[in-house]
């Protein structure tokens, strides 16, 4: 049973009638099974025990389910604050990335005017920025996921029912990713689209 946590290991019980255990070691615990209304169980545990002893007194009548719940309560809301945090943190990093770009368009309006002047299509532009915004992003998830991967003998612990290193989470995460700062890079991207060459090699 997990008697320590579903985190650690079962730990061997052995269950004997309860006739045969000493006066002094007797659970006050009763376990039934139903397949009835868990609504109604209390009240009808209550009159069957009565019926067999109208000293015994049953309290706290609760499932399984309901005491797993109870026990799992504190991790989902670690879970939940980690969730949240996670994507305040994700919504960040488009912001950050909004900004980059925006920035890096800016230093090379010159060059993006030129380039237009010359020949270059709004897809070629588009394409030019959203390239540097892709090997930038590349960059940031290969770094991310190295260390990660050195971090995950320190979360084994932490974890139950779940890998450490699970393939569809490592691939998932940097694609979501890559994918929030293709997005990011879209805006800066476009406008540059709309750069005039006139006025861009006057910039400056």
């Amino acid at each position: 049973m997990h008697r320590s946590g579903l985190e650690r290991s079962p730990i061997p019980h052995v269950f004997e009638p309860s006739t045969q255990a000493i006066d002094g070691d007797r659970t006050p615990y009763l376990i039934v099974r139903t397949s009835g209304d868990s609504q109604t169980l209390p009240a009808e545990l209550r009159t069957a025990v009565r019926a067999l002893s109208s000293t015994t007194i049953i309290s706290g009548v609760t499932t399984l389910e309901e005491e797993l719940d109870e026990q799992m309560s504190p991790r989902r809301f670690r879970t939940l604050l980690l969730g949240i945090f996670s994507l305040t943190a994700l919504g960040l990093a488009g912001m950050g990335i909004l900004g980059l770009m925006h920035y890096s368009v800016s230093q090379r309006t010159k060059e993006i005017g030129l380039r237009t002047a010359l020949g270059a299509r709004p897809r070629d532009v588009l394409r030019l920025v959203l390239s540097e915004a892709s090997r930038l992003a590349l960059w940031g998830v290969g770094i991310g996921v190295c260390a990660t991967i050195l971090l995950t003998r320190f979360m084994a612990s932490l974890l139950f029912g779940v890998r450490p290193i699970d393939p569809v989470k490592f691939v998932g995460a940097p694609l979501l990713l890559i994918l929030v700062a293709l997005a990011a890079s879209f805006i800066p991207a476009h406008r540059a689209t709309k750069v005039d060459p006139l006025v861009a090699l006057r910039y400056e």
